[in-house]
This record gives structure tokens, sequence and C-alpha cells, in this order.
């Protein structure tokens, strides 16, 4: 009996520390909410007073209540920042190290917020933010601090042009790397990575036994490819047909379906040339005539055969991407190449061809995003 009160007395007790404790983080909490508020109002007089003297004693009082505050920062956001734009402390502003890791979370909608932002919004508007930073001694700090500020309340459309405009003036290699990688975006059409197709027609030459057995003909191709970069992949279809010697009713034909692997060794504004290698499959046969047909039964052989080849192209344009275009770009390719030809079962030959060709084609680019041009920076301060 003696023991269960004694347990009932100590749970008392526990319960009553613990009341206690809590109600002295709550006094604690609201203290420290009161403070934060207090510091906040003192800085919206000051600001608005333009005291900078004493803004400045109280921004550092601040800053070392919110060192140790448990819950309740005084600064939020881009006003630490745009703070230290109003007490002068541009070498704050201007360290990279200082300005890319604000506080990101949380706002105070008051006094302080609202006018600490409206008050930079008014220099920036009225064009005199970039005066009020002569006394930036060094041109790079001066440049960044103004696109700094300016990137704060700006969308990246109107800061692209500003970082491209000032690039000269900022010398320090992280200060321009840090503009472009948060303030800076374009995009072009990609002239290293693009589809095209193109439709045309030639003539092809054989060679080899099979020369003796079929004339020169004619030819239709088709293809669609993919440029990366120097790398030229293609789908190629090529159909040929030629009158057959002996007996002239027959006419030869050799369609081939290929893959072309190429390069291009040569590029300037209206002129590509690829050279390319090839691999696919042949399907060759004999035709006759319908009246042919007609008259009596013809065993007329055909086959498939594996394709090897090689060629070059040439492509000439006479239009251009522009930057407020489709991304198209029309021009005329020519061909020539060479591929094999087995025609055992059809003729009892076989051998190569040559054949050239003149086609249509397009260019199709699409916009991706650019990446800022560094060459006119030779040398860099740090």
């Amino acid at each position: 009996m003696y023991k269960l009160f004694f347990y009932f007395f100590c749970l008392i007790l526990f319960s009553h520390g613990v009341c206690a404790a809590e109600s002295d983080f709550r006094k604690a909490m609201k203290q420290e909410q009161e403070t934060v508020e207090l510091y906040r109002a003192l800085m919206t007089k000051a600001l608005a007073e333009d005291r900078i003297d004493d803004l400045k004693s109280i921004v550092k009082e601040a800053e070392s209540f919110q060192k140790n505050a448990r819950a309740y920062p005084v600064f939020y956001d881009m006003e630490k920042m745009l703070l230290s734009y109003f007490v002068k402390d541009y070498e704050f502003l201007s360290n990279v190290d200082s300005v890319k890791d604000f506080v990101k979370h949380g706002h105070y909608y008051d006094p302080f917020r609202d006018l600490l932002y409206a008050k930079l919004k008014a220099l920036i508007n009225s064009g005199k933010l970039k005066e009020s930073l002569k006394d930036v001694e060094n041109e790079s700090d001066r440049a960044f601090i103004y696109l700094f500020l300016r990137g704060c309340f700006e969308s990246k459309k109107t800061m692209t042009p500003l970082v491209e405009k000032y690039k000269l003036q900022v010398t320090k290699r992280k200060q321009l790397t840090y503009l472009v990688r948060r303030f800076w975006f374009r995009k072009e059409f990609d002239l290293e990575h693009f589809l095209a197709a193109s439709v045309g027609g030639g003539l092809v030459v054989p060679f080899g036994s099979l020369s003796d057995k079929v004339n020169l003909g004619g030819a239709m191709d088709v293809a669609v490819d993919y440029m990366s970069d120097k790398h030229f992949y293609e789908g190629f279809l090529l159909i040929n047909g030629s009158g057959v010697v002996n007996p002239d009713s027959l006419q030869f034909f050799d369609i081939g379906l290929i893959f072309n692997y190429g390069y291009r060794f040569f590029k300037k504004k209206y002129l590509n040339l690829y050279g390319y290698g090839s691999v696919g499959l042949g399907f060759d046969g004999l035709n006759a005539s319908e009246e042919e047909k007609k008259n009596g039964d013809l065993d007329l052989p055909s086959q498939v055969y594996p394709s090897l080849g090689a060629g070059l192209i040439a492509d000439v344009f006479f239009t251009e991407v522009k930057k407020d275009g489709n991304g198209s770009l029309h021009g005329i390719r020519f061909r020539a190449g060479v591929k094999n030809v087995w025609a055992h079962n059809a003729l009892k030959a076989s051998g190569a061809r040559l054949f050239v060709s003149i086609a249509w084609i397009v260019h199709q680019h699409w916009e991706a995003p650019a990446k800022f041009d560094y060459s006119f920076r030779e040398n860099w301060t740090e």
C-alpha cells in the first residue's frame, strides 16, 4: 500500500515538472517571436527614414540574435542579401559563396518585407540602381551586384540579354559562371543533331560480268537520316531498273534496303560533305513485258543477297536556319556510290554498280538549350 502511494506521489511530481517545462518553453518561444517582431519593426523604421548607420547596428544585433534562435529567424528568403545592399555591405554581395545559398523557405508578410522589396524595386524601375553602385571600386564586383540584384526581381527572359551585355565587365570566373547558371537561358536550333529526308533519282552503271548482261539504267532513292554531331546514320532505299541485252524484252531490276553509316568531314554554311559505308539486303530479278507474260509461261527467277557498298554525299543548301524560323533547311543532295550486285539466279552474272543521283533534301532542326560561349574571355581575374 505504501509503495503504491509512493509511485502515485512521484507521478504527480513528474507531471508537474513536465507541465512547468512546457510552460517555460512556450514562454521562451513567445519571447523569441516578440523579439523578432521588434527587430523587424526597428529595421522598418530605420530603412524608411534612411538612417543607414542605425540600420547597420540593428542588423548586426539581429544577426547575432538569429544565430541562437530556436524557431523564429529574423531574416527570410532574400532579405539578408537585399539588406546588404542598403547597409552597403558590397563585399558580401559580390561574393558568390555568400549569395548562392540563401534560404528560400518561409516568408514574413509584414511592413519590413514590403518596404525592403519596394525600395529596391523602385531603384531598379527608375534606373538609379546602377548609379547607386558607383562606390564599388572593382568593375567586376559592381557589374555582378547590379545583375544579381536585378535578377532577384526579374525573369530569365529579361536577364538573359543583360548578362550578355555586361559579360565583358564581369571578369571573375565564379561570378560570371554563377550569373549564367542562375539568370541566363537561351534556346537555339541545334545544328549538330537533326533529322533529314530526301527523294531523288539518277543513273546506274553496271560493272563486272553484270555489264555484259544489262545496260545503263535509271534509279530512284528515298532516304531518312539522323545526324549526331559529325556522325551520319541513314536508312536508304534504292530502286533501279536496267534493260537486259538479250533478250531485250526483259528488264533487270534491283532493290536495295540499306543502312548507311557515315562521317561529315567538311562543313561550310551552305555545303556539307560526307563519306559513308553501307550494309543491307538486295533483292533482284527479271521483269517481262505484259505481252510476253500473255504469250506463255515465263520462269523469271529472283534472289535476295547481302548488300555492301560505300559512297560520297554532298549537300548544297540554298536556305539557312533562322532564329525566328521553324528550323527547316532545304537543299540539293548529290550522291555517288558503289554497291555489289549478285544476280546468279536471274542472269548468271554478278558485279557491282556505280550510281549517281540528285535529290531534294530537307533538314529539320529542333530548338535546344544553348550553351553560353565563354570563348571571349581568355584571362580571368579571381
